[in-house]
């Protein structure tokens, strides 16, 4: 395994894949996913994608050029109708935890959440991704 490719792993969050496939990140399912402590501190934020469209097609075919077995390629089964491209929504907005806030994100891909500085695409309530970190920010007591 190439250096820090294991962090690029699936969550298997939902147990939707089998435990022994190497696509998981072993890290991430016993010891993230398992824990609650810190969830009402967590503001999650996250996009997705038109799954039906060509543009999210061309995304993950991008993404994912190696064969993989069956962690990135779930994407394009239809399994997890929306995220964003890498991450299906109900793992990036930690579903099943309780958390603090969540900001929902629609036609943001992986690239968007990180790359749209200047605010053109709009979140739920018509705010940037950015202008909900910054409002965040400024607001923690």
């Amino acid at each position: 395994m190439a250096h820090l490719e294991h962090v690029l792993l699936w969550d298997n969050f939902d147990g939707v894949m089998n435990a022994n496939n190497t696509d998981l990140n072993k890290w991430l399912v016993k010891e993230l996913n398992a824990g609650t402590k810190y969830d009402k501190k967590l503001i999650v934020y996250y996009g997705y994608i038109d799954n039906y469209g060509e543009d999210y097609l061309d995304i993950v075919r991008q993404i994912y050029t190696k064969k993989t077995t069956g962690g990135p390629n779930i994407l394009l089964t239809g399994a997890y109708a929306k995220n964003d491209g890498m991450v299906p929504k109900q793992s990036a907005a930690f579903d099943g935890h309780t958390v603090a806030k969540q900001v929902e994100c629609p036609n943001h891909d992986h690239a968007d959440m990180k790359f749209d500085i200047e605010g053109d695409k709009k979140c739920v309530n018509g705010k940037s991704l950015f202008e909900y970190v910054k409002d965040d920010l400024l607001n923690i007591h």
